[in-house]
């Protein structure tokens, strides 16, 4: 079939409208070897774009043969290119580095660079596109390795626009670490970031910039970072990291690292509770101090912190470990319920949770806990500084009320009722983070029964009219990746909650 034939049987496939690259994946799939090799234009953004966008496009577009436009260092980030693009030439200020570079793409002198690039390559020219599919994963590894390490990396970013994002107190931040006797390392641009006196290493002092800073991400104990490019490549490299900002940063990390991580929301304004989060965020790396213990005291001001973790997860225990520790939790690991088949439940998996729940509960009936707090294994605290300073405010309003349920993330139907901290429902969804009075031990159990085959959640929504159910008026603790549960995904080996 000729490639014009083959062209036209695709056309006539194709639904309208259709963007190009689902046109270019349409071909492919009618016969690969007629498409045309295709040439990415420089990237000509903002660096944290390139990371978060660029490159997994590059790395996901459905072509044979790539060539990639890029500078030398960087080839590390495009393993699918077959070729390379050195020779270009677009000296760009830092202000003209937004986004993903749409201000110069309007300019004259880019077409003219995108018509040079396409002849010479005989190639089909692709710009830069968004690329929503963060969990796009793929080796990033230093080309030469020169024993590059310290303890916590630092990324004191000066920006020429958006000054407003540009934080002030990096000397502080870095000084404060280092006399916590962790050494200290920067890395970005030269020409955009700050010389720091407590760094012992810069990689932009290094023969090759991109290749030092891949290795000190990689070899560090701890990323500190804002909404920077090097925020989202240690996100990419899953790196553990303490965030803080003025601006959001939950989706930065999500979008990027599977990683241990946390936000400190207060930290733009207080350095020093960034310096608290991280002294306990690499003291839980230390083996000899561990976390959740198979016994420990009680938290929260709660009767008891149940986690509840899958024995085939120990990704996710060693995320809720981290998670906990930094917030000072003391918590019991309980092991979640396996099962080998559905019953009368949808996915095993339901089952397996509503077991597990159950199996708490009557846990803290036999030891007499006077209440206790159940967190599944994908529960994150929103913010540790703001979490330590509410939950003896929450806890304090709780025991002027005869509550039954509370729940640290709400859900479902519109509260009934409002206090300073708390709220008053009439039911609520999500049960990562559920506490349970000891007075309403028996009629949860009596509610969580097998046979109804319903899930957990689902009973306490609609099962508990007459209940006393309160949420906090805060998200404090929501779901780390809540399209990534355990719970409702038919699996080979036996699933459960966690």
């Amino acid at each position: 079939m000729e490639r014009e034939e083959a062209e036209d049987v695709v056309s006539q496939r194709l639904p309208t409208p259709m963007r190009p690259i689902e046109m270019v994946r349409l071909r492919m799939k009618v016969n690969p070897a007629l498409h045309p090799p295709v040439v990415f234009l420089p990237f000509v953004g903002e660096f944290g774009c390139m990371i978060l966008y660029h490159i997994r496009f590059v790395h996901t577009y459905p072509a044979p043969r790539k060539i990639v436009c890029c500078r030398r260092g960087e080839e590390v980030f495009y393993p699918s290119a077959a070729e390379f693009d050195y020779d270009w030439q677009l000296d760009l200020p830092d202000t003209a580095r937004s986004k993903i570079g749409e201000r110069v793409m309007q300019d004259p002198l880019w077409a003219g660079l995108v018509n040079r690039i396409s002849q010479k390559h005989e190639a089909i020219p692709v710009p830069s596109q968004y690329c929503y599919d963060y969990h796009v994963k793929f080796p990033v590894s230093p080309r030469r390795r020169r024993g590059l390490a310290v303890d916590v990396v630092l990324a004191p970013r000066v920006r020429q626009f958006q000054s407003q994002r540009n934080f002030n107190r990096w000397e502080e931040l870095a000084d404060a670490i280092a006399a916590n006797g962790f050494s200290v390392g920067c890395v970005g641009k030269e020409d955009t970031s700050l010389r720091i006196r407590a760094s012992s290493l810069n990689s932009w002092d290094c023969p090759d910039p991109t290749d030092a800073m891949i290795e000190m991400l990689g070899s560090c104990r701890a990323y500190v970072g804002t909404d920077t490019g090097p925020t989202h490549l240690a996100g990419f490299m899953d790196v553990p990291m303490v965030l803080f900002g003025n601006c959001g940063l939950m989706w930065v990390a999500e979008a990027a690292s599977r990683a241990p991580w946390v936000e400190v929301r207060d930290g733009w304004d207080n350095p020093e509770d960034v310096v608290d989060a991280l002294t306990k965020f690499l003291g839980k790396q230390d083996p000899v101090n561990p976390i959740l213990t198979d016994a420990v005291k009680p938290a929260l001001g709660f009767g008891h912190v149940f986690a509840l973790n899958l024995d085939r997860r120990p990704d996710r225990r060693a995320w809720i470990d981290h998670h906990l520790f930094v917030a000072g939790i003391e918590a019991e690991r309980f092991p979640a319920v396996e099962v080998e088949d559905r019953g009368a439940f949808t996915f095993r998996g339901q089952r397996g949770c509503l077991l597990s729940h159950r199996a708490m509960v009557e846990r803290a009936v036999e030891r007499g806990y006077e209440s206790i707090l159940i967190l599944e294994d994908d529960a994150r605290i929103r913010d540790i500084a703001t979490f330590r300073r509410r939950v003896p405010r929450i806890v304090k309003e709780l025991s002027t009320r005869p509550w039954d349920l509370f729940y640290f993330q709400h859900q479902g139907h519109a509260p009934v009722e409002s206090l300073r901290y708390i709220q008053r429902t009439t039911g609520s969804w999500l049960t990562h983070a559920v506490a349970v009075h000891s007075r309403f031990y028996r009629e949860y159990l009596r509610l969580a029964d097998p046979s109804k085959g319903k899930p957990i959640d689902y009973i306490l929504f609609h099962g508990t009219a007459g209940a006393e159910v309160y949420t906090s008026k805060e998200e404090l603790i929501v779901q780390r990746f809540p399209d990534d549960s355990d719970i409702n995904v038919k699996v080979a080996t036996p699933a459960a909650a966690g």
